[in-house]
């Protein structure tokens, strides 16, 4: 069979088992005790590099590394992670491939070299990617120094206190934060639920947006 076709198939088959989180307009909420209990590695760190190109299977890829400043979960303070995610920022040129254009995940978040971030990640798969639990919902990117730094997602962290246990998966409005949290109030939730600790979104909110107002 033919490398191009090997490819194609290759990419059908990881698309078919990627996670069902993800539909054509929405993703299953993650609030931030979903994201910690299904989290295999929690870590903040600096994004040292980006690179993109096509591995042994045909599958399209961006690659990152990250240095760790903060160990929560599955990692250790200053290791460097290499984490490989599906599809490309640009087209790519392949040998024997030709051109590999534009393939893009709707929701698959994308990194800075040099910037910080605060990522709950979920576990490799058989094919070597990895994404953030709920994709962007698990990705957060740092602002400020020492005690006032903040996190912030893709979803303006609508869906940090979500209630989950409800049917739909739209955000409710009554779980929604819009902007900026504390790192530390994030982290601290983070250890209490890693403790055994279960959290009720109220508890959440109740306690992110305290922590707002106290800055």
């Amino acid at each position: 069979m033919p490398r191009i076709f090997v490819a194609f198939a290759a990419v059908c088959a990881l698309a078919a088992a990627l996670p069902s989180q993800l539909t054509a307009t929405s993703l299953l909420v993650r609030n931030l005790e979903d994201l910690t209990r299904h989290s295999q590695r929690i870590f903040a760190g600096e994004c040292l590099s980006r690179l993109q190109g096509v591995d042994s299977q045909g599958l399209p890829y961006t690659l990152y590394e990250f240095r760790v400043h903060d160990s929560v979960l599955g990692v250790e303070k200053g290791q460097v992670l290499a984490i490989k995610q599906f599809g490309l920022l640009e087209p790519q040129k392949v040998p024997q491939l030709g051109l590999v254009r534009l393939t893009h995940i709707e929701g698959m978040p994308h990194y800075l070299p040099g910037k910080r971030y605060l990522l709950f990640l979920r576990s490799e798969s058989a094919q070597g990617f990895c994404s953030p639990i709920g994709l962007l919902q698990g990705a957060f990117a740092i602002s400020g120094q020492g005690g006032s730094r903040t996190v912030l997602n893709a979803l303006g962290n609508r869906n940090l206190a979500a209630d989950t246990n409800r049917p739909s998966l739209r955000l409710s409005p009554g779980g929604q934060l819009e902007g900026p949290v504390s790192y530390s109030a994030v982290l601290t939730l983070v250890d209490r639920t890693l403790a055994g600790e279960r959290l009720a979104p109220a508890t959440i909110r109740r306690a992110l947006k305290a922590a707002r107002s106290s800055r």
